[in-house]
C-alpha cells in the first residue's frame, strides 16, 4: 500500500522524522508533502528506505511531477482538515481513494474561530473536509466528541 500525506509540519524536511519513520515501516511507499513557505519547493528528503519527504506549495500541485507521484497512491492523509484537508480532499476525489484526516487542533472551540479570520475560513473549510473524509483520527476524546456533537459525525 502506498501512503501520500500532506502536513504544514517543515521539521520533516529539515530535522528528525521518527513519527514519519513509523508510519513508513507500515507501508510499502510513503511520501510526505510539506508545505514549504520560505523552503525548497519540491527539495526532497529520505526519511527512510521506502520514505521521502517533498517540499510543498500551491505551484507544485499543478505540476506533472506531482500527479506522477500520486499515480500508484492508494490512500491519502492531510495533518488538518484545513489546507491540507482540502489537498487532500481534491487528490482523493480526483483519484478516487479514502482519504484520512488528522485533528491535532480543538477548533470548535470558540476562542479558535476568534482568534483571527483566517481560522474562521479553515473553521468553514474543516466542515466540508471532515465530512468527506473516509477516516478521522483525533488526539483527545474532547476533539472527538466536539466533532460528532457539532458534525454529526458517526
Amino acid at each position: 500500500m502506498h501512503l501520500v500525506a500532506f502536513s504544514t509540519d517543515r521539521k520533516i524536511l529539515t530535522g528528525d522524522a521518527p513519527l514519519q519513520r513509523a508510519y513508513a515501516a507500515h507501508f510499502d511507499s510513503y511520501t510526505i508533502f510539506v508545505g514549504s513557505k520560505g523552503l525548497k519547493v519540491g527539495g526532497r528528503r529520505a526519511i527512510a528506505d521506502n520514505a521521502q519527504a517533498i517540499g510543498f506549495t500551491w505551484k507544485l500541485f499543478f505540476s506533472w511531477e506531482l500527479w506522477q507521484l500520486l499515480r500508484r497512491a492508494d490512500v491519502v492523509s492531510s495533518q488538518d482538515p484545513f489546507e491540507t484537508g482540502f489537498i487532500g480532499w481534491i487528490i482523493s476525489r480526483t483519484k478516487k481513494i479514502p482519504l484520512h484526516v488528522q485533528v491535532h487542533t480543538d477548533f470548535l472551540s470558540p476562542e479558535y474561530a476568534r482568534h483571527s479570520f483566517l481560522n474562521r475560513i479553515r473553521v468553514f473549510i474543516s466542515r466540508f473536509v471532515l465530512r468527506r473524509a473516509s477516516g478521522i483520527r483525533v488526539v483527545s476524546e474532547r476533539i472527538k466528541t466536539s466533532l460528532e456533537t457539532r458534525y454529526c459525525l458517526p
